[in-house]
């Protein structure tokens, strides 16, 4: 501070300094405030406070990336799927043919014409059987289509339809058949599919699109599944 001595001894000079000082002022807090404040002119500067976003190009690429994710995973999803549901048409088939061949066992191996399907259910309930008889329209994924032999009652054909649309058949022989009603005459158990099936009273044991092998024929061999084509159905050694 000075002293009333220092003022009072150059009163021109001490008014001179005073406002020299005073006109400093404006520029030093306008400088202090351009600092601490924001212009609305300016965005933000990323500081320890701030929370910045996302631009439109890292937005994009994430959905990009997301994207092929969907384009790999879906059809896998599908894949998977669509087998799962043959594997569980397939084992339909297979228990279904049990029921049937313990009730072949019960009739002293004499034929299959006896089968019934109240008698099948006492076996394997959970399934429902059309003996003879064609799949409702409104018939389920259990649906499993029965023809028996008319004559020698020595072959029967099975047939259950897949919710991906494939028919699959399995015909058994218990001993080799010359009757033409036979899709396959040799002894055995054979395994078919037919593509593009996309109801179930069109899959019906009765009515297969399978192709005939009489006795003698080369019999089927690999998979049915692979043998077969969106225009032919095939038969197998397998499913």
């Amino acid at each position: 501070m000075k002293s009333k001595a220092t003022m009072l001894a150059s009163p021109t000079a001490y008014r001179r300094r005073l406002r020299s000082r005073s006109e400093k002022a404006p520029h030093n807090l306008d400088r202090t405030l351009r600092r601490s404040c924001i212009s609305p002119e300016q965005p933000a500067l990323a500081g320890p406070d701030t929370e910045p976003g996302f631009t439109l190009i890292e937005l994009m690429v994430v959905l990009l990336i997301m994207a092929i994710l969907l384009a790999i995973a879906i059809p896998t999803f599908l894949g998977v799927r669509h087998s799962a549901q043959d594997r569980a048409t397939q084992s339909n088939l297979r228990n279904a043919l049990n029921a049937v061949k313990q009730l072949y066992t019960k009739s002293g191996n004499a034929s299959y014409l006896g089968l019934t399907s109240t008698a099948l259910a006492s076996i394997e309930p959970s399934l429902n059987y059309y003996v003879n008889a064609a799949v409702p329209a409104t018939g389920n994924k259990n649906a499993v289509s029965i023809q028996v032999s008319p004559t020698s009652g020595q072959w029967v054909m099975l047939a259950a339809w897949s919710p991906d649309n494939r028919c699959w058949f399995l015909e058994d022989n218990e001993q080799n058949s010359s009757t033409t009603t036979a899709l396959i005459q040799a002894a055995g158990t054979w395994y078919g599919v037919a593509l593009g099936v996309t109801k179930p009273s069109n899959c019906n044991a009765a009515t297969s699109p399978l192709k005939a092998i009489p006795l003698g024929s080369p019999l089927p061999t690999g998979s049915a599944s692979s043998n077969a084509t969106a225009a032919t159905p095939a038969w197998g050694n397998s499913f």
